[in-house]
């Protein structure tokens, strides 16, 4: 902790009731809590820390009206902070208090959810597939946060569906409408419309990241009865089925990530899957099941196809005509 000079007494006590907190801060470059400690410990703000109740309740809707909502953490300033700590025990009572909107209480996972099941094998596919993890950083806060996004509606509804079952958390979906978009990294790049989710659930984040820091993992924690899952959420995720003339149905998985890739090759040869590998534009490669019977056979294997964008009549046909051929091949045999 850097100690405080005798010139920096000087000017807070010469400018305490001049400036505001955030102004002092930048002139001394110090952090507000340590401006805040350093006017207790010299009783400047003796008169401002001791607020009653109702003048607690009073700042807190000021603050409210001017910004046009419930104040956060971050927003307040430190003494009414503290003087909400003190007299109601937290921020959020306080609001309650003032009747102002609190957040809801941090989730937290059962013990039941760090087990193996279908929903936690489809979240992780999915989240492979076409998901991301932020870690993001301010001088107020700290945020964890999972992000998927889809371009179809049944896909985003099928993944909240599963993340709500494995959790008992609801995710909220929300609409990105089609046009210029900056992303985090000032990217600037033209998005369709696509739904999608922000989880901030810090506790479902590292649980789930250590799957993406290290998908082989997955062939470790989850027992084989589950790996099908894994593959319908990679797929669901970056896969798409199409018909290469009148008798070709062929099932396609592009993506980048080697270990990703591996991930789904590891699978596939498990479940005896005839493929091939296709190299594309820059490191991307294309996974593929060019043989109808055994494109039919990885269908059923991942319990249907959940995008109904999918599913064209020529491509309805083609399932239909090779199922049966499939059921009377097996028939024969």
């Amino acid at each position: 902790m850097r100690i405080w000079t005798k010139e920096e007494i000087k000017f807070l006590k010469n400018n305490y009731k001049k400036l505001k907190y955030k102004e002092i801060t930048q002139k001394l470059g110090r952090t507000e809590s340590s401006l805040w400690a350093k006017c207790y410990e010299i009783r400047l703000i003796k008169g401002r820390c001791f607020w009653s109740k109702k003048e607690i309740i009073k700042r807190l809707r000021q603050y409210a009206f001017r910004l046009r909502r419930s104040p956060s953490v971050g927003e307040i300033d430190i003494p009414l902070l503290s003087a909400c700590r003190r007299h109601f025990g937290t921020l959020n009572k306080a609001k309650e208090k003032a009747k102002l909107k609190t957040k809801p209480n941090l989730y937290v996972l059962s013990k039941s959810v760090y087990s193996p099941s279908k929903e936690l094998a489809y979240i992780v596919g999915v989240l492979l597939g076409d998901g991301s993890f932020r870690y993001q950083t301010s001088k107020t806060r700290k945020s964890y946060v999972i992000i998927f996004a889809s371009k179809d509606k049944d896909l985003m509804d099928y993944f909240v569906k599963s993340f709500n079952r494995w959790s008992q958390y609801t995710p909220v979906i929300s609409i990105i409408k089609s046009d210029y978009h900056r992303f985090p990294n000032n990217r600037i790049s033209y998005c369709q419309k696509a739904w999608i989710t922000q989880i901030c659930f810090k506790e479902a984040w590292y649980f789930l990241k250590q799957f993406r820091d290290n998908p082989q993992f997955c062939l470790k924690f989850f027992p084989e009865k589950y790996w099908k899952w894994i593959l319908k959420g990679l797929w669901d995720a970056e896969g798409s089925v199409c018909l290469h003339g009148p008798n070709n149905l062929r099932t396609h998985f592009v993506n980048s990530d080697a270990s990703i890739l591996s991930l789904y090759k590891k699978i596939l040869e498990r479940f005896n899957f005839i493929y091939s590998v296709y190299v594309r534009e820059g490191d991307s490669r294309d996974i593929c099941i060019y043989k109808p019977i055994e494109a039919i056979r990885f269908i059923n294997k991942i319990k249907g196809i959940t995008i109904r964008r999918k599913l064209t009549p020529k491509i309805v046909r083609a399932i239909n005509f090779f199922h049966e051929k499939s059921i009377n091949f097996t028939q024969k045999v």
